[in-house]
């Protein structure tokens, strides 16, 4: 893939966007074809004119360039390129811990203690490092991070812990306007420290703070504190999260002690540094496991990750003394086995070449679908392919196995277990095992099942009837079950019931709209109000593509191409959003076909995407141009990487439509959208369901567009539909609309 010219670097693929930023993956072009693989972090343009920010980003350059250590992410270059603010970081090739948090869910484990504790003590190494700078004069930088959270931390596929971002950290500098404001609330709150939630100053006891509980997250599944900002805030001032062992009673008294003293809510009462809380953790790992390294870390990394490193050529080959300790940590809520010892990854006795090939982890996949007949062709757009139910069975080749690393090898035989995947639409529902509830919530994995007879799995939800399936046991495999709900009867004069969602932003930077959640209904014939604060969509910060232009000039826009969103579904279009100069021009988004012309002005930044929430089975691209009649601005806009689709807090969905024969969905009102837009009175929609082919050989596009208040759309056969607005800044939006779902007049 060609890289665009940004100065002396080439960007690749943007890899994330924040809030306020955005990440590239790069190439440095030095002379004589010497390259060097970097990332690319820049301003969003919408921030490029905001003085604070600026000055933020400035001194995150300050400071991190500043800083050469192990296991902080080194900051090669900063400057300013076309008006675009930019640090040049190493590039580390790995995953955050948010990410390997999320996998490990996904695979029924926590973050076993050994590997938890390993990442803490390389993260208070680099921390130290930072907290103890000192400037040309000798004098402390007293250098505070401010920030640390899993999605900071990345863990690189050799096992290499690395602290990143310090774009909000506080140092002490000649100039005020190059720290960051004394009691300015910054950072992800989760993961704050008391001092810092009463907006005091802080010192590096609070990144010890912040440490522990990361640690804490690794070790337990989840956030000693959580819930909304303001509860979150006063349970961190009083020290209010439950102990480590009431949550996983295998946490070792020792780590919870030490764990303990880090959370402790006087900063006097904790590690006086990120050096003495190093030491602590690595006085514990050396007692349970005293030859645990970098390389035991790379293990698990690779295991989590081993598809993406398969997309790469890469193949993953390991011991099965580490795959049979990793089974025997996975997460059994209903078996509550009993803790495994630690045991040393280098102590080794004899591994075969058997036991190799057997480590190596083969994938078979059967699938089994089970359909309505139709008489005529029909193509579902959901990802569960409607009412129906599908059986993944995801076979691994591996037997042989031992303690991690260590010993003598085991040869077990068979498995006398076996796991079970359950993934439903919609999300979030109740799962029962055998009649037992399990305390689990779609998407789930229910681990150590025993193989000796069918389970069977129970699925319920408010406003959906109860789903159930019996499953066959599979020894040692993992048999995977997708579920679509179906609408609950409802009874003559009462109202369907509305089913809240969670305003899941605990790792995020931005603080919820209060009040507002993402608007969920889950029958026909039912409004919802549409506030604005909740179903604004940041456009700068997705993964729409994007290019620059001269807010002077007045341009054309076409576009020209096609590109797949499915098997079946086509698209001749995208969707374009303008980034504007000046206040209250309206609506700054539309859909553009390739007979359409659109004339636009004051636009400084162009953005062109597609609406899709599974866009890992899409290809090709349409190419938006933009002409001021002289020269020509292609934009490419690519299915799969610049695919848009709200998350479950933001946009408003009707749910559990059941696919009915067709229902007609209606806009009404407008709401304010900040000084970009001004008042807005229309909004994107998409949905899915079992859409007849001929009707979508037709019309490519059938299944999504703008609709304008007071207009009337007719959808085919929805099982349910997503209203969304836009945004280039979702925290200044006030009011709301009205959108409705009822059935289709004939």
């Amino acid at each position: 893939m060609p890289g665009s010219p940004f100065g002396k670097y080439l960007l690749y693929e943007r890899i994330a966007a924040g809030g306020m930023a955005e990440i590239y993956r790069a190439k440095y072009v030095a002379a004589a074809g010497v390259t060097k693989q970097v990332v690319i972090k820049k301003i969003l343009p919408h921030y490029a004119g905001n003085r604070s920010f600026v000055s933020m980003f400035i001194n995150e350059a300050k400071i991190a360039v500043g800083l050469s250590h192990g296991n902080i992410a080194q900051v090669f270059d900063f400057g300013e390129i076309d008006g675009e603010y930019f640090l040049a970081m190493e590039y580390v090739h790995g995953q955050t811990v948010s990410k390997i948090l999320r996998r490990a869910r996904e695979k029924g484990l926590r973050v076993p203690p050994p590997y938890a504790v390993f990442i803490a003590t390389e993260m208070c190494r680099g921390l130290h490092y930072a907290h103890t700078r000192v400037d040309e004069q000798q004098r402390p930088l007293n250098i505070v991070h401010r920030d640390v959270s899993p999605q900071n931390i990345i863990v690189s596929y050799e096992g290499q812990v690395k602290i990143v971002d310090f774009g909000i950290a506080k140092a002490r500098s000649a100039s005020d306007a190059d720290k960051t404001q004394a009691g300015a609330i910054k950072g992800k709150y989760v993961y704050f420290s008391p001092e810092q939630a009463r907006a005091k100053d802080l010192d590096g006891r609070s990144d010890v703070f912040a440490t522990a509980i990361v640690l804490y997250e690794m070790v337990c599944g989840r956030l000693p504190f959580d819930g909304k900002m303001v509860e979150v805030l006063n349970k961190i001032v009083r020290g209010d999260f439950p102990k480590p062992s009431s949550i996983n009673p295998e946490v070792d008294p020792k780590l919870e002690g030490i764990l303990l003293k880090a959370l402790a809510v006087n900063r006097e009462d904790r590690y006086a540094s990120s050096l003495a809380f190093q030491e602590a953790l690595t006085e514990y790992l050396v007692a349970v496991s005293p030859r645990f390294n970098q390389h035991s870390l790379a293990q698990l990394v690779d295991y989590l990750f081993s598809e993406e490193l398969a997309q790469e050529g890469r193949e993953v080959s390991l011991p099965s003394s580490f795959m049979e300790q990793l089974n025997r940590w996975k997460d059994s809520e209903l078996t509550r086995a009993p803790p495994v010892p630690m045991a040393d990854p280098d102590d080794v006795s004899e591994i075969t070449n058997a036991d190799r090939r057997s480590a190596k982890v083969q994938r078979i996949s059967r699938v089994a679908e089970f359909t309505d007949n139709h008489t005529a062709p029909h193509h579902t757009r959901s990802a569960f392919r409607g009412t129906r139910v599908k059986l993944l069975v995801a076979v691994g080749g591996f037997v042989a196995a031992a303690a991690l690393g260590g010993g003598a090898v085991l040869f077990l035989g068979r498995a006398s277990s076996y796991a079970i995947k359950i993934t439903s639409a919609p999300a979030g529902v109740e799962v029962k095992l055998d009649g037992v509830p399990t305390q689990k919530h779609t998407p789930t994995t229910i681990t150590d099942i025993p193989a000796d007879r069918p389970h069977l799995i129970e699925l319920s939800t408010p406003g959906m009837k109860t789903w159930s399936k019996q499953v066959e046991p599979l020894r040692g495999e993992t048999v995977s079950v997708e579920a679509v709900m179906e609408p609950a009867p409802i009874e003559d004069g009462k109202p369907p019931e509305a089913l809240g969602t969670t305003d899941d932003r605990s790792a995020r930077d931005e603080v919820p709209a209060p009040g507002f959640t993402a608007p969920v209904a889950t029958m026909a014939n039912t409004e919802l109000r549409l506030e604005a604060a909740a179903i604004a969509l940041s456009i700068p910060a997705s993964r729409a593509a994007r290019t620059r232009l001269d807010p002077a000039k007045t341009y054309k826009l076409t576009v020209e191409g096609a590109a797949a969103l499915d098997d079946v579904t086509r698209t001749r279009g995208c969707f374009y959003f303008l980034e504007r100069t000046r206040s209250g021009g309206g609506p700054a988004f539309g859909w553009i076909g390739p007979r359409d012309s659109i004339k636009i002005t004051d636009t400084r930044v162009l953005y062109g995407f597609v609406v899709d929430p599974t866009p890992g089975d899409n290809s090709g691209a349409m190419t938006l141009t933009a002409s001021d009649g002289k020269t020509l601005i292609n934009l490419q806009v690519n299915a799969r990487l610049n695919a848009v689709f709200p998350d479950s807090a933001r946009g408003a969905r009707f749910t559990g439509l059941g696919e009915r024969t067709a229902l007609q969905l209606e806009l009404q009102g407008k709401a304010e959208f900040g000084p970009g837009q001004g008042a807005v009175d229309r909004a994107i929609y998409w949905y899915d369901g079992t859409v007849d082919l001929k009707a979508l050989e037709k019309n490519p596009d059938l299944t999504h567009g703008v609709l304008r208040s007071g207009e009337k759309v007719t959808l085919e056969n929805p099982a349910q539909v997503v209203l969304f607005v836009p945004d280039d800044d979702t925290g200044d939006n006030a009011g709301a609309m009205a959108a409705s779902v009822r059935a289709a007049r004939k």
